[in-house]
């Protein structure tokens, strides 16, 4: 009994080594086998196996096999099931902790930004008074949350949400449908956003999108504190910070 369920662990693995061998590139039976250091017959049965169940379609062209639709179908179930509140939360806690700032994660809900969770530092006492609990909308043009979704979306879509009649909320908010054109350029190149108290006067935040196993931006982490605990010479660390909690979240969102 141990013999068969030792027997039908490795042929497991082997099916599973196979599958990650292929990866995203075609190969023939002779380079897998190559690769994982199997002989050609074990291979044969393990793909045929696979082959069987849609997880590897053969090329008519070369013979080679690659990654099927089954595959595909799993991950796609696998993603739709993904919380990605609860996979925020203990990487975005962990930066309010180092950080002793607050921390939010967000999606687009329509002209605003939409905030799905909010961390405070569990170690300092400093925290900033925002309205920002979960569901608070905040504008797409002058928040660091909302400016992440204007610079990913389409540019047909920036160009229409442009053209509408933006609030200027303090003397720093940018309507200018040219100046955040630029913006938008300049978050794509640089891969952060930016608010200088353009929501509200003595407030600012940084904030870093999050993109789901195709690439697609579907949410974005900021951090928000008083302006004056964010000099200039300070962003590039923050968004450090950032940037490394958000490749912690997005990759166990398959991205």
């Amino acid at each position: 009994m141990k013999d068969d369920t030792a027997k039908t662990i490795r042929s497991v693995v082997r099916a599973l080594s196979v599958l990650n061998v292929i990866g995203g590139q075609s190969k023939g039976i002779s380079a897998i086998s190559k690769e994982l250091d199997l002989s050609k017959g074990t291979v044969f049965d393990l793909i045929k196996t696979l082959e069987h169940m849609d997880y590897v379609i053969q090329d008519q062209q070369d013979d080679r096999y690659r990654l099927g639709p089954a595959l595909l179908r799993l991950a796609v179930d696998g993603i739709a099931n993904i919380d990605i509140v609860e996979v925020a939360r203990p990487y975005l806690q962990a930066l309010s902790d180092e950080i002793g700032e607050v921390a939010h994660l967000g999606k687009r809900e329509g002209v605003n930004a939409s905030f799905l969770l909010r961390t405070t530092s569990r170690t300092v006492s400093r925290m900033l008074d925002l309205n920002s609990q979960v569901g608070a909308l905040s504008p797409l043009h002058c928040t660091s949350m909302g400016k992440v979704f204007l610079a990913y979306m389409s540019d047909a879509e920036a160009e229409q949400f442009l053209e509408r009649q933006l609030t200027a909320y303090t003397d720093q908010t940018i309507v200018s449908e040219q100046r955040l054109q630029e913006e938008r350029t300049r978050i794509r190149e640089r891969g952060y956003s930016l608010n200088i108290g353009e929501f509200e006067e003595g407030v600012s935040s940084i904030a870093v999108p999050l993109r789901d196993a195709t690439g697609k931006v579907v949410a974005g982490i900021n951090i928000a504190m008083p302006s004056v605990r964010m000099p200039e010479e300070s962003i590039a660390h923050f968004y450090a910070q950032l940037k490394a909690t958000a490749e912690r979240i997005e990759k166990e969102l398959g991205a």
